[in-house]
């Protein structure tokens, strides 16, 4: 004799399937970055990729004012958080170029599209 299996709830079905029609961008962009990260371990270079075009993607604009207006940030308070940031970069770069590699593509192509001029 078998143990009675609980019963399901159809509510909690129809509300998983609700919240993947309603938030498809996230849920592909969790999977490819789950699948970058992953894919690290065996090919760092696509799975750096990988996790550089999602980064690129959600933090491209972030980057882009960065980049646009890093002089205005050179403030007393500022300039030693941002060396500090320019060389953790540079190491980032160093160790794992193909996340920027993956970053600089999505924010070339977002430039194309979007056209929000550096």
């Amino acid at each position: 004799m078998s143990a009675p299996t609980p019963p399901t709830d159809p509510r909690r079905s129809d509300h998983l399937l609700e919240y993947f029609k309603n938030h498809t961008r996230e849920i592909i962009a969790y999977i490819i970055l789950i699948v970058g990260i992953l894919l690290l371990f065996v090919n760092s270079i696509w799975g750096g990729i990988m996790v550089g075009l999602i980064g690129g993607i959600y933090f491209g604009d972030d980057i882009i004012n960065f980049i646009t207006h890093w002089k205005s940030g050179l403030g007393a308070n500022h300039a030693t958080r941002q060396l500090i940031g320019v060389g953790v970069a540079i190491a980032f770069f160093i160790c794992a170029p193909a996340i920027f590699l993956g970053a600089a593509i999505s924010l070339g192509i977002k430039q194309l599209f979007i056209g929000q001029g550096l």
